[in-house]
């Protein structure tokens, strides 16, 4: 919801009985005057933060948390109308005061900036209708293309998308903006969307990195269409390092997958006889863990053959976890992917154990023991007590 104030106010603030502080001093009053609007707004951040600490101090009294209640909040400095709009229309001198504006100031300036937009859209139809302009309305079903065409529900931030159809979808959007902004290519929009994709795509290793920056790219993306910040070079450079360092934690996974499947196939699998012409030097089957069978956790071949690998997040033979997609795969049971990592969707996303998942050894880590199927920490993924058998 928008807020209708530029600085947030409690009732310490509008109390009649309220004692003022900052304004009972003309000297002081008359030195906040003579402060300039981008120090003003400096100043009154502090005082929105500090505002917020005593605003916690109370509640945490109230609660019995803390021995006495916060402070009265201090009032703001003003900043009239008139300022408030040279904010958030000159776009120079808001990149300047950004770091100044807290949760209130941006959600008010954003709201007053809709409330502009429309406003134009109206005259603009307005002067339409006024000029008997007629105009062909097209309706478009939405969910039905998205059935027809096979793409991918929303919440899936690779979009459906390989790395070729997606240099392709850039260079679309791009060409878009270009039409459908004032300005065209001279345009912020159009300036920023061509920062960004030129990173990404033009990068080291940009290919081969795919899967683990696309993610990082939807989130940049969107955040730009709820706080128009500039494009900074350095924050994208953290962003790639980030994408490598997901890269190399992914093959880590592998590698434990990898040797926990191998154990796991061993425990299930019978050990072959020696010699079939002699009864008495066949060795015995290998004895199952005490934990408990492993029913088919994978699809056993003949000797020989590479066993089928079984996914950790929804059950089904023919894919691991991290090669999971779910416009293809379908819904993941429980465990949720962030960045090609299995982690636990209402635990603050931390990673799952895969040994343990898979056959309830772990020789001691900090990853959540918990059912990759149901969340669970009474049984293991591929004990099978909360699926009876692996999807085909």
């Amino acid at each position: 919801m928008l807020r209708d104030r530029f600085y947030p106010t409690s009732q310490s603030l509008e109390s009649p009985e309220r004692v003022h502080r900052t304004h009972e001093n003309p000297f002081l009053v008359d030195a906040l005057k003579k402060l300039s609007l981008e120090g003003r707004l400096k100043f009154n951040r502090e005082i929105e933060v500090k505002n917020k600490a005593r605003h916690l101090k109370s509640i945490s009294h109230t609660m019995g948390d803390a021995s006495r209640p916060g402070s009265p909040t201090a009032s703001f400095i003003t900043v009239d109308s008139e300022e408030i709009d040279l904010i958030r229309k000159e776009p120079a001198f808001l990149k300047r005061v950004f770091e100044y504006l807290g949760p209130w100031a941006i959600n008010f300036i954003q709201g007053r900036n809709l409330s502009d937009k429309r406003k134009t859209e109206e005259d603009a139809e307005s002067r339409a209708v006024a000029t008997e302009k007629k105009l062909t309305v097209y309706a478009l079903d939405v969910q039905k293309l998205i059935e027809e065409w096979k793409l991918p529900k929303g919440g899936d931030k690779r979009e459906g998308l390989s790395y070729s159809e997606f240099r392709e979808a850039a260079g679309f959007l791009l060409k878009f903006e270009a039409e459908r902004t004032v300005g065209g290519e001279n345009s912020n929009n159009y300036k920023w969307l061509d920062n960004h994709f030129s990173f990404w795509l033009v990068h080291r290793n940009s290919e081969s990195l795919f899967e683990f920056w696309k993610e990082l790219e939807f989130d940049q993306r969107m955040e730009r269409k709820v706080y128009p910040k500039p494009f900074v070079a350095s924050s994208y450079e953290n962003a790639w390092s980030k994408a490598e360092n997901n890269k190399s934690r992914s093959f880590k996974v592998k590698e434990i997958l990898a040797a926990a499947t191998a154990a796991a196939m061993s425990a299930i699998s019978p050990t072959a006889p020696s010699s079939s012409s002699n009864p008495s030097s066949q060795r015995p089957l290998k004895k199952m863990p005490k934990f408990g069978a492993i029913p088919t956790p994978f699809q056993s071949g003949s000797k020989g053959k590479t066993p089928v690998p079984c996914c950790l997040g929804c059950g089904k033979r023919g894919h691991q976890i991290d090669e999971h997609v779910n416009s293809f795969h379908g819904k993941l049971l429980w465990v949720s992917l962030v960045n090609a990592i299995a982690c636990s969707p209402d635990r603050g996303n931390k990673p799952i154990c895969f040994a343990w998942n898979i056959r309830r050894e772990c020789k001691g880590c900090d990853n959540l023991h918990a059912c990759s199927f149901c969340s669970r920490s009474d049984h293991h993924a591929f004990s099978w007590t909360c699926r009876k058998s692996p999807a085909p």
